[in-house]
């Protein structure tokens, strides 16, 4: 059985996202079709800024093929600052059933993202594409939103014949608001994939990517409690506040506090939420 085809647009400012990120994340189940396009046009690769439109542009112009190449397929088609958690297209595709395109969720106000969609191609689709590239191209050379607009345009104005739904914030997750610390973030358990907007520039995409991973990862740990016919150990490890430094730190611990011990010690933990990183998680699993 062939797996559904994953489509990803990017230029060198994003490559990392791209390796780091949506590649780990989604090579078990998507046939990954990355259109790398190796001119930065726009220099900082920041939304709105100069040349920001005009690789939208060119995005709109990958989709429209993609959508020409897969006639009566399902296709999905995202952006690289995303992450999946578990299997997603099946589900995904139940939420697109009897629609042409379903987009994430961009905020509270049910607006949609064009950074991931499921596609139903057809002639419809590519000639929604198609509409979104031409007027564009009208526009790419000022500053200003991409084709995430311009696609709210055409769905408000009920000029397109496709039918659009959404997938629900839950599964397919952003921010949806403007946050000041990454520990501001509320984040869903059952989500099936991230996107990490709402932030500008590509380190706090990053943070945000990782705490997302750090806590899903931290989602998965049992902790099962000791039988009361169990031998319990006598001595209690406790660890909390913010953790600082735990890269260095555990090692020491390890050394220098477990091992010392005459027996196997119970672990006690209370840390923020911002201490819940990917890396974090490691550390305590090693402890």
């Amino acid at each position: 059985m062939s797996k559904p085809k994953l489509y990803c647009f990017f230029t060198p400012s994003h490559k990392v996202f791209f390796e780091d990120y949506l590649k780990p994340s989604a090579k078990e189940e998507y046939d990954i079709n990355p259109i790398f396009h190796e001119e930065q046009i726009s220099q900082s690769g920041e939304y709105r800024e100069i040349g920001w439109r005009e690789t939208q542009y060119n995005k709109v112009l990958a989709w429209k093929k993609a959508s020409d190449e897969n006639r009566g397929e399902s296709i999905l088609c995202c952006d690289v600052d995303i992450q999946f958690f578990g299997k997603t297209f099946q589900k995904l595709k139940s939420f697109s059933e009897g629609a042409d395109i379903t987009f994430q969720e961009n905020d509270l106000k049910g607006k949609i993202c064009s950074g991931f969609f499921v596609c139903n191609c057809s002639e419809k689709t590519s000639a929604f594409f198609e509409e979104v590239a031409s007027r564009l191209k009208k526009i790419m050379n000022q500053k200003g939103g991409g084709e995430q607009y311009t696609m709210q345009q055409i769905i408000d104005e009920g000029s397109s014949d496709c039918i659009i739904t959404k997938f629900p914030r839950n599964l397919v997750w952003n921010p949806g608001v403007k946050y000041s610390h990454i520990s501001d973030l509320k984040i869903p358990n059952d989500i099936l994939a991230h996107h990490a907007n709402w932030c500008v520039g590509d380190s706090l995409k990053i943070e945000q990517l990782n705490y997302v991973k750090g806590l899903k990862n931290a989602s998965h740990l049992k902790y099962e409690p000791v039988s009361k016919k169990e031998n319990k150990s006598k001595i209690a490890l406790c660890l909390s506040s913010l953790i600082r430094f735990f890269d260095i730190a555990h090692e020491s611990i390890i050394e220098n506090i477990i091992k010392s011990l005459p027996c196997k010690p119970d672990l006690f933990g209370h840390f923020p939420l911002q201490s819940q990183s990917r890396e974090n998680v490691e550390y305590l699993k090693k402890i």
